[in-house]
């Protein structure tokens, strides 16, 4: 049972962290699409968007992760 209890404690941390770099990615790409100056400003728009709504999910899915782990 002991053994159990590390490997998914190990799980849930590399998890987080699979997680926290995504997150990151995201951000980045998000601000640099922003940052582009092309003809189409809505296509940009709709991708940041998309970027952001990716992120937030990722953000629900970390803390969903941390919430696991204090139990």
């Amino acid at each position: 049972m002991w053994m159990f209890g590390k490997k998914s404690r190990r799980e849930t941390n590399r998890l987080k962290d699979e997680l926290k770099d995504a997150r990151l990615k995201c951000d980045f790409v998000a601000y640099s699409v922003l940052g582009m100056d092309v003809i189409h400003g809505e296509t940009i728009e709709a991708m940041a968007s998309i970027l952001e709504d990716v992120n937030r999910s990722l953000r629900n899915i970390e803390f969903e992760l941390e919430k696991k782990e204090l139990r």
